[in-house]
């Protein structure tokens, strides 16, 4: 990856296994709900276990409160949730500001092939041994706690506290958050926030969030803070009634795309897309870029994303002599032309002259996502597709999508997680639908064997999309790692 900050960690992951340490040990043993399909009655999503553990942890300072300490003596903190693009619009702020010479942690989940790369500051994942040495901190700690109470703190509250214990250590100035599920019972959500931003809504986590998007809309919405300044992406009328209701009760001036800003895009010949953003408030206006990002998706998140950072220009403890602005127009426009996300439409290419596109899309809206890109720009090729996917998602909906796109559909099962669909389980519902009558499915519950077939098949003329989920994006990445690949050239 290019530019001077990137999503990815420094050092191959190949090179750092997720290591057995005691600590690492200690907190896989918590209660995971990244491995559950639905939630656990023993631990029920509860803030107060958050806010005790922050607290005790010494950080009550960053809290949330009615009356939060002042500015200057605290980080700046940006606050994202989403149905999708949270991800890629939270890694685009932090290196626009990173770009721009401002110390900047980024806290993102899940990972790909390690703990460590849900922190990083300036681009840079967490080096394993003060991994270690944080969670010795942090786990007497817990234990005191656990002791003297019910509260016995889950794995993402812990992963929230290292991070926020790790850009503590690193002196960041700007903290960007993605919130984990949801928003309201959030373990990000009891940090007192300068800015927040709302990406997309749609239907995703219903089992936790609610079963219409006006809803989930609702629980998204509770990450704003009274006065807060919050960003928006393209909403539905529903949702976006919704959130700009609460924004209203709550104080919240309001920047929503489309009508407080404005993007126009075309793609690029080979990949990417060509942006004009206008009226920004602080940064150049109009604002010409372009981005090493495919999709018209993409480029939304991108005018999201530095619709965000136009918010944080302003802010003195940043901004002190004035120039930032200049720094982000020259710098951060730089570091878009460059940015790729790991497993988010990323291409390798395959020594044969064919294309693998490894996507995490795993949700119905990120899916029509890659099918646009899918007709777009492999519309002549042989596209075959790698599907798995978790229980608790809509695979009949995705499947359908990708059947018409594509010439042939492998469905498979990650391993490295207990949340996935059994492939037998697919076959039935799929045997069961009139929507799949004549659909070229095939099943391989060992997706290695299927990738491997894949990549017997794959021409110049091929592309094979890997999707569905995170946990098998990485194992297939891992996978193509130890096969003779490339970066894929732009075509």
């Amino acid at each position: 990856m290019n530019g001077s900050s990137s999503a990815k960690p420094p050092i191959d992951p190949e090179l750092i296994p997720e290591r057995e340490s005691e600590g690492i040990r200690w907190l896989y043993d918590r209660i995971n709900y990244e491995k559950l399909s639905v939630p656990s009655d023993a631990y029920p999503f509860r803030l107060d276990r958050m806010r005790a553990l922050i607290r005790e942890l010494g950080m009550g300072d960053v809290l949330a409160s009615d009356d939060p300490p002042s500015a200057m003596d605290r980080p700046l903190v940006i606050h994202l949730a989403g149905t999708k693009g949270k991800g890629s619009v939270a890694a685009m702020v932090a290196g626009v500001l990173t770009s721009s010479g401002i110390k900047t942690g980024l806290y993102t989940s899940p990972h790909l092939h390690w703990l460590g790369e849900r922190f990083q500051v300036d681009g840079r994942s967490i080096d394993p041994d003060e991994l270690d040495d944080i969670l010795s901190a942090i786990r007497p700690v817990v234990e005191r706690m656990e002791s003297g109470s019910q509260l016995r703190p889950t794995f993402f509250e812990l992963t929230t506290a290292i991070a926020w214990a790790y850009f503590r250590r690193q002196d960041a100035l700007v903290w960007v958050l993605e919130t984990g599920l949801g928003g309201r019972l959030d373990s990000t959500n009891v940090i007192q926030s300068d800015v927040t931003a709302i990406t997309s809504i749609g239907l995703d986590h219903q089992h936790v969030l609610g079963n219409t998007v006006e809803e989930i809309a609702r629980e998204k919405a509770g990450i704003l803070k009274r006065g807060v300044p919050i960003v928006c992406g393209r909403l539905q009328p529903g949702p976006r009634a919704v959130i700009h209701r609460v924004a209203d009760e709550r104080g919240c001036p309001v920047t929503q795309l489309d009508q407080d800003f404005s993007l126009a895009s075309r793609a690029q010949t080979r990949w990417g897309s060509e942006l004009t953003i206008r009226n920004l408030t602080s940064l150049q206006s109009p604002m010409q870029l372009s981005l090493n990002l495919e999709g018209p998706h993409q480029a939304a998140n991108a005018a999201l994303a530095l619709a965000i950072v136009d918010q944080v220009v302003v802010d003195a403890r940043i901004n002190s002599d004035g120039s930032l602005a200049g720094r982000v127009s020259r710098d951060g426009l730089a570091f878009l032309a460059h940015f790729e996300m790991p497993a988010r439409q990323q291409r390798h290419a395959v020594v044969e002259g064919g294309t693998v596109l490894l996507d995490a899309a795993h949700n119905v809206d990120s899916i029509a996502a890659l099918c646009a890109t899918i007709r777009a720009r492999f519309a002549d090729d042989r596209v075959m597709v790698l599907f798995g996917t978790s229980v608790d998602k809509d695979a009949l909906s995705m499947l359908r999508q990708l059947n018409q796109v594509t010439d042939e559909v492998v469905v498979t099962q990650y391993l490295g997680n207990p949340r996935f669909y059994p492939v037998d389980d697919l076959r039935a519902r799929v045997a069961a639908d009139r929507d799949f009558t004549g659909a070229s499915f095939r099943y391989e519950p060992d997706a290695e064997r299927a990738m491997t077939g894949l990549l017997e098949q794959c021409t110049k003329r091929s592309t094979i999309v890997v999707s569905g989920s995170f946990f098998l994006a990485a194992e297939m990445e891992a996978m193509l790692r130890r096969r003779p690949v490339q970066a894929a050239e732009r075509r």
